[in-house]
């Protein structure tokens, strides 16, 4: 299964790029961009499709293939090492999520200051909380964070993966939803 998520390219944060590549639209920056992405999944062994337009970032991502591919052949060892790794993948885009999507980038890890004026796209409900509570805790439960906690688990079957996938994907959607509308009540 694959899943794509998209960043407005106002909101990415262009000091992740070489100082030659941060003019937003220019040839040098769509390259630096797709390298960031496309290093950040190599680095995880895993493959990335990155494209920048003038307005946003894609960026497709596999990570249910091989999970699949190692349950169909009956290689539960495999099947188990994967999903551990892909729910890692899960929850660091969980947290991402709460740092880019919920809270617009008010707050970014790793770098100063507070950017209040992006708050005005900011509503957290409690069905963020409970999505938000509820993907991390399974993604943390299976990722590998305690080793011995995750030995004493059954592996989820890949399909309750592509499930939790998707779930994070309409969380990640509703909420954009919501920030158009909050955006023009704001403006």
């Amino acid at each position: 299964m694959a899943t794509e998520f998209k960043i407005p390219l106002h909101r990415f944060d262009v000091n992740l790029l070489p100082a030659d590549a941060r003019q937003v639209g220019s040839d040098a920056f769509r390259t630096a961009v797709m390298l960031h992405f496309a290093a950040e999944y190599a680095a995880q062994g895993q493959t990335a499709l990155v494209t920048v337009d003038d307005q946003e970032i894609a960026v497709l991502r596999v990570l249910c293939d091989n999970v699949a591919k190692a349950h169909r052949l009956g290689d539960e060892g495999e099947a188990t090492r994967l999903s551990r790794e892909a729910y890692s993948h899960l929850r660091m885009a969980w947290e991402r999520g709460v740092e880019e999507v919920l809270l617009q980038g008010v707050v970014t890890r790793f770098t100063e200051g507070v950017s209040t004026l992006k708050l005005k796209y900011v509503i957290v409900e409690d069905s963020d909380y409970d999505a938000i509570n509820k993907g991390m805790t399974k993604s943390s439960k299976f990722s590998g964070h305690d080793p011995a906690r995750v030995a004493q688990l059954p592996t989820p079957h890949p399909d309750d993966l592509r499930d939790d996938i998707e779930k994070l994907e309409t969380w990640r959607a509703g909420v954009e939803t919501r920030k158009t509308a909050v955006e023009a009540r704001r403006k």
